[in-house]
């Protein structure tokens, strides 16, 4: 009786360390799966901070964020400058130029960011890397980025010359940039006057350019140095002079 107790007690032992065992082999299971599970979190992070460090810099190739935030801003402008063309179409001069005049009260540094701003987010929309929901919001959007540019180039031009000069200087210096030149040529290759908002887009564009590109001495600077703008930009520019 004494060796059957035993026997029965030898046997509960090594049924309990099984059952220890396996419980372990269990934690280190889901230890390791969770250690991947980490792994794999930590690569995807890399990757997406890889993505964005590739991304072009202040082209729409910026976050959501700051998108949305242009937008907003030039939806704000594209409404007073409206209403200073209102104005002015009712005989309201006075008024129109103290709507006007708010753009010349701001710091020269800000204006000329936000030109660069808005010439860059027009390019991207209009070559479809914009962000935008569908084709269509891109198109409208792009409309509204292309009116305000040439408003403000005009508004410039009527304060000052001096004004203007730095203004299109801007936009200018841009121009030889690779992800300009990407951009433009993208957008040359587009069969462009299918849809009356499309073709109405690419005579914004043209209109930039032609006010951008005053003379000939100026161009002859971007077309030194040698990149594949200036040909996608004299199509443009031509277009406007026609």
């Amino acid at each position: 009786m004494l060796w059957w107790c035993r026997r029965e007690s030898q046997h509960c032992r090594q049924q309990q360390q099984q059952q220890e065992q396996q419980q372990q082999q269990q934690q280190q299971q889901q230890q390791q799966q969770q250690q991947q599970q980490q792994q794999q979190q930590q690569q995807q992070q890399q990757q997406q901070q890889q993505q964005q460090q590739q991304q072009p810099q202040g082209a729409g190739g910026d976050d959501d964020g700051i998108n949305s935030l242009m937008d907003a801003v030039v939806g704000c402008l594209h409404g007073l400058m409206s209403l200073a063309a209102h104005a002015r179409a009712v005989g309201l001069q006075r008024e129109a130029a103290d709507l006007v005049g708010v753009l010349q009260r701001v710091p020269a540094t800000s204006l000329h960011a936000l030109l660069r701003r808005i010439f860059l987010r027009l390019l991207c929309l209009l070559a479809g890397d914009g962000g935008a929901a569908t084709p269509a919001v891109a198109s409208v959007l792009a409309c509204r980025y292309g009116s305000v540019l040439v408003d403000l180039l005009e508004a410039a031009r009527s304060a000052s010359e001096a004004l203007f000069d730095a203004c299109a200087t801007e936009i200018e210096h841009l121009l030889p940039t690779p992800q300009v030149c990407r951009l433009m040529a993208a957008q040359a290759n587009t069969p462009g006057g299918a849809e009356v908002l499309e073709g109405l887009n690419r005579r914004q564009l043209a209109h930039v350019l032609g006010l951008v590109m005053r003379s000939a001495p100026s161009w002859e600077r971007v077309q030194g140095a040698q990149v594949a703008v200036p040909a996608v930009a004299t199509r443009c520019y031509l277009a406007v002079q026609t």
